[in-house]
């Protein structure tokens, strides 16, 4: 049987994920070419449900809304934007 993509949405929401280790030689670092870096949040499903609805009446994705969100916290921190 061929490997399945993995599911998206809520579909296996809170089972268990099981990853492959990954080798990689020690002190190295795979970069993608943009020179961007991914991180994650873990949201319970009323906040996935709240930020989904927020991304739709805003007209803008989650991304955005959280660069706008570090954005106010940095200010208040007396910080430039990212």
């Amino acid at each position: 049987m061929p490997p399945s993509k993995k599911p998206s949405g809520f579909i296996g929401f809170g089972k268990p994920q099981s990853a492959a280790p990954v080798e990689q030689t020690p002190g190295t670092e795979t970069a993608p070419k943009d020179d961007r870096r991914v991180k994650s949040v873990r949201l319970t499903r009323e906040q996935w449900k709240k930020v989904r609805d927020m991304e739709t009446q805003r007209e803008q994705t989650f991304q955005d809304l959280c660069i706008k969100g570090l954005n106010l916290v940095r200010a208040e921190d007396g910080l430039e934007p990212l």
